[in-house]
């Protein structure tokens, strides 16, 4: 399929028989003004529409010029048309900032309110404030005036309240400002403008409002920190060059709606977004988004219903879902006609890395990996733990491996007053290396809410009244059959937890009794509420915990359980200074009292939008569901901590392992005749060669060289993949493609030895190639070759002919944890991707490490360890000190503050981004007069590439000094009674200077030439021998 762009802008060139009117606008001005450059107008409503479209009419050209340095408080309504000859320039002009229409009013002459907590404080104001910011800084929205935490603010019925603790901003001269007005420009039925170097900022609504418009281009322009920023309705050939959108708090970015619109976003910056889509387009005829950059989004970067083209070039889309209440979104989608991506990097969602792409057709070469910017300002923090006592084993595999990588990992262990001995030997060791023990609650116990258990009588009694007290449980019945009270000692073995107190009591016919939650059933029973006489006969009575108590079992002492079995890495005491609670999202109780019991912070297992910022001791949690963060989809385990000595068969069959989303566990290792024994997966399972991202690995036993055969194999329509052990027990991964064999990576001979078991895997990882042997590479290549999705079945154990269909090369011995992946590297630098662009917070990783196979840990941590962002891998606690060294902590220690963040990541390209020269220039050709938004030159007037060599980078910023290759001069082959030639190698649509030496004379008339072939053929104009010796050559 062909990309082909949409939309392409040619203004023409002023006509040199009209005048130039300039009328000039000022806010600072002494007075109204009469809009001459001395006097000029202070306000934008004060200009005569009437006689700037007379102006226009008579054929001159109008020049609307906003002084930098202004701020117009307005909604500015532009009232008239320019033509195609003659458009209608609103720019700036002078030194200084950009001149600014903002929506917001200045807020001054605050009081005190007399209620509410701290220091609340209130002004008048008639108008709604929708948005508040205290010295440039956006400032969180309370739900009413008299519950109002420091540095929230609410508007109610004409009075607007603030509550800040450190005193009166007027005092403190701090500037407070709100958005009142919802537009700063309306363009509604004008055509053939041109609008630059301004800023529309803080409205309540679009901060540009385009309807029924033609014609209209918008250079070097910023829409920042509004509700949201365009809407674009019913409006055509409207073109957006180097324009930034940032800082979004109501809806979309930009919203494009009727089916008549036509629309080009070129070199432009979405960033920062809270707001569930960057681009959102309801409906178009046409839509061009090429060479822009989406970072820093909530959800969705591009939203389309559009039937119309919508189409993606050389863009770069990262840093995805930064907020937690927007993780079920794909970064690109469309519910309307597919969406055409080409030469972009598009990351997935950081936050449930399986959302990435929906209803989209890649075209071109798209990539999914670290962009690898310049810098970025903002840090984050990268915790690498794992929950529960019962995953000790699989925790130490992950530690070892992240040892490796240079960092420690934290254990957050449950059921501390029950190690085994042991297990405290190993935890010991681990602790010995610099990794980490945490608390995960004594009885991994929902302690957000002390839940325990529900009780009811259901026999024939009257009533039945229960009593706990004194470690007992007691119940007096009323009548009934008689031989139904109860009297239970709570310290028994057989009931000194909620479950087995549960089971003792759902028992007898006459009780009903079930558990309030599955995070409880370890807690001592003996934990219960004291109760006196509770009727359980009426309805089901809920029995709760003593809460103090409570607390203390799973919080304090657990601490000391820890601190008991340990000792420290240098052999001295050990402080267990982290605790991980399980089930529930943030609970300031919970929190207060893990800070009280001595820990430096607590994390929660799920997550609140609230504390992303990191701003609380409360962590930010990423879950890791099996099969997106990691990204595998296939995997046979037929064993799982154990192997087979012996090639000794289980009864192992095919025919009943037919795919399915969970991994299959067998007491031993799968046995392979040799003759008729495979596994294969259902068509209907993804499985997506397509993003260069992928992995199989496994354990294998073969029966000498007759089991040589195929391991795993797939087909999609003509193409046909495998990987096999051939009979001289070398492993080679072939490709073939309409019979013909188009890839081929093979191990020298004698790479694996029968009997006995050895690790194989075969990675692709984006260009490169690899095959392991035990851990060792034993071949590896580069090579672009994209696979297809696999639309047939997959193998293990045997290979498929194209040709027929018919299974072969069937494999003879023992396999074990066996694993395909598709993704894992890539999903996991979305992850990290998310952390880094959105800056100060701290993420967890946790819960799932458990059984993931070793090859997805060891992919998922190289991918971390290749990101090129600032991210810090920290224990908790080591994290906890660090922001706490970084930060104000609030006197109860419970909050957090920090001020040194950057606000704004830099999104230029590192020299070797995957990025660089990686984007295609057609897409721009054509398009003239076009910079990126640096400021640096991309097209001349003539819409010709300016730059250099072999590309265009993908993205909004273009690094002239990297990447491109001068283009190459060679000779052609000259046969008898031909002309002399020369051949030039360069870039098709880039225009090439090229400058002989003074004896090459006669090829001097060709020195500037446009390379529209590649390679492209010159021409001895003169049909004359050529004497060649050198050429100097360069991109202009």
């Amino acid at each position: 399929m062909k990309f082909e762009r949409i939309l392409l802008f040619v203004w023409l060139a002023f006509s040199a028989s009209g005048a130039i009117r300039n009328v000039y606008f000022d806010s600072q001005a002494a007075g109204s003004g009469d809009g001459s450059l001395d006097n000029p107008f202070r306000t934008l409503s004060a200009v005569s529409f009437p006689a700037i479209q007379a102006w226009v009419n008579a054929g001159d050209d109008v020049h609307l010029q906003l002084k930098r340095g202004s701020v117009f408080r307005e909604n500015f309504t532009f009232s008239a048309s320019g033509t195609a000859a003659h458009p209608i320039r609103l720019q700036d002009y002078g030194a200084g900032a950009k001149p600014i229409i903002s929506g917001e009013a200045v807020f001054t002459g605050w009081s005190l309110a007399g209620f509410g907590g701290g220091a609340t404080w209130r002004l008048a104001a008639p108008n709604r404030v929708f948005y508040l910011w205290l010295e440039n800084q956006y400032l969180t929205k309370g739900t009413s005036a008299g519950t109002l935490s420091d540095g929230a603010w609410v508007w109610e019925s004409g009075q607007l309240y603030l509550r800040y603790d450190a005193g009166n901003p007027d005092t403190l001269t701090l500037s407070v400002t709100g958005a009142v007005r919802p537009n700063a420009l309306r363009l509604n039925t004008v055509g053939s403008l041109i609008v630059s170097n301004l800023i529309f900022t803080k409205t309540s609504s679009y901060a540009a409002s385009v309807t029924d418009a033609n014609d209209i281009q918008f250079d070097d322009t910023e829409w920042l920190e509004c509700g949201s920023q365009l809407n674009l309705n019913r409006s055509v050939n409207i073109a957006f060059r180097a324009c930034r959108f940032e800082g979004s708090y109501g809806n979309q970015m930009a919203l494009i709606e009727g089916p008549q619109t036509s629309a080009s976003f070129v070199f432009c910056l979405f960033a920062n977004q809270f707001v569930p889509a960057a681009l959102q387009i309801l409906s178009a005829a046409s839509v061009l988004v090429a060479n822009c950059n989406f970072v820093s989004v909530s959800g969705t970067s591009v939203s389309s219903a559009a039937t119309g083209a919508v189409s993606l070039a050389n863009c770069i889309l990262t840093g995805h879902a930064i907020q937690t209440n927007t993780s079920g979104s794909d970064p690109i989608k469309s519910t309307g006609s597919p969406i055409l991506v080409q030469n972009s990097l598009i990351l997935p969602n950081g936050y449930n890395p399986s959302k990435h792409m929906v209803n989209v057709t890649e075209i071109g070469r798209n990539l999914y990996q670290d962009p690898r910017y310049v810098s970025v300002n903002r840090e984050s923090i990268l915790s690498l733990a794992t929950d529960d006592y019962e995953n000790l084993d699989d925790w130490i595999v992950f530690a070892n491996l992240a040892k490796a990588k240079g960092w420690r990992a934290v254990l957050a262990l449950s059921k501390t007053d029950t190690l085994k001995p042991s297990d405290k030997t190993k935890m010991q060791a681990m602790i010995d290396q610099g990794h980490e023990i945490a608390s995960h609650s004594r009885s991994h116990a929902f302690l957000t809410t002390a839940l325990g258990c529900y009780l009811k009588y259901v026999g024939t009694g009257s009533n039945c009244l229960l009593t706990i007290q004194g470690n007992r449980l007691k119940t007096i019945v009323s009548g009934g059959n008689g031989g139904e009270n109860l009297d239970i000692n709570l310290l028994q073995g057989n009931v000194d937890t909620t479950s087995e107190l549960v089971s003792t009591l759902d028992a007898p016919p006459a009780y009903t009794c079930r558990l309030a939650t599955i995070y409880s059933h370890a807690v001592p029973s003996r934990l219960l509420e004291t109760v006196t006489d509770l009727d359980i006969a009426l309805a089901e009575q809920f029995l709760p915990y003593n809460v103090p108590a409570f607390w203390t079992n799973e919080i304090w002492l657990s601490k000391e359980d820890i601190q008991s079995a340990f000792t420290a890495e240098n052999g001295g005491p050990y402080s267990c200074r982290s605790f991980f609670y399980p089930g529930g999202a943030f609970d300031d109780a919970v929190v207060s009292q893990v800070i009280a019991a001595g820990y430096l912070g607590a994390r929660a297992d799920e997550t609140s939008p609230v504390f992303s910022h990191m701003e609380n001791m409360d962590l930010y949690h990423i879950p890791v569901p099996q099969g997106t963060t990691y990204g595998y989809v296939l995997m046979l385990r037929f064993e799982r901590n154990t192997e087979d000595t012996s090639p000794q068969s289980n009864g192992f069959t095919g025919a009943n392992l037919a795919y399915s989303p969970n991994a299959y566990r067998h007491s031993r290792a799968g046995d392979f005749n040799g003759t008729n024994t495979c596994v294969f997966r259902d068509a209907n399972a993804d499985f997506n060669f397509v993003r260069r991202d992928w992995h199989f690995s496994g354990r294998f036993w073969l029966r000498g060289q007759t089991g040589a055969g195929t391991l795993f194999s797939f087909t999609n329509a003509a193409t046909a993949a495998r990987i096999e052990v051939n009979d001289q027990l070398a492993v080679n991964f072939v490709v073939r493609s309409n019979a013909a064999e188009i890839f081929r990576l093979s191990t020298p001979p004698a790479a694996v030895s029968p009997g006995q078991y050895q690790k194989i895997s075969v990675q692709q990882l984006f260009d490169r190639w690899f095959i392991r042997v035990n851990d060792v590479v034993v071949a590896t290549t580069t090579n672009t070759l994209r696979l297809p999705a696999a639309t047939g079945q997959v193998y293990i154990g045997c290979a498929a002919n194209p040709d027929d269909g018919q299974l072969g090369n069937f494999y003879n011995g023992l396999m074990d944890d066996v694993v395909v992946s598709n993704g894992t590297y890539y999903k996991t630098q979305g992850l990290a991707d998310m952390l880094c662009q959105f800056g100060g917070m701290m993420c967890t990783v946790s819960h799932n490490e458990s059984g993931i196979p070793r090859e997805i840990l060891r992919i998922f941590l190289d991918a971390l360890a290749d990101y090129s962002g600032n991210l810090k891998v920290m224990t908790l606690s080591d994290a906890l000190a660090y922001l706490r060294s970084r930060g104000v902590l609030s006197a109860d220690g419970r909050s957090l503050k920090r001020y040194d963040l950057g606000h704004h990541a830099d999104y230029h390209l590192r020299a070797d981004s995957p990025c660089v020269c990686a984007g295609d220039p057609a897409v721009l050709q054509g398009i003239p007069s076009l910079h990126d938004l640096d400021g640096t030159p991309i097209t001349d007037a003539n819409g010709n590439l300016l730059l250099p060599g072999s590309g265009i980078d993908m993205g909004a910023f273009v690094n002239r000094n990297i990447g491109y290759s001068a283009p190459r001069l060679t000779m052609a082959p000259l046969k008898g009674g031909q002309s002399p030639k020369l051949l030039l190698v360069g870039q098709l649509g880039i225009r090439y200077q090229i400058d002989f030496s003074p004896d090459l004379s006669l090829w001097n008339p060709l020195t500037n030439l446009l390379c529209t072939d590649n390679p492209m053929v010159i021409e001895d104009p003169t049909n004359t021998p050529i004497r060649f010796y050198r050429a100097v050559v360069s991109g202009n």
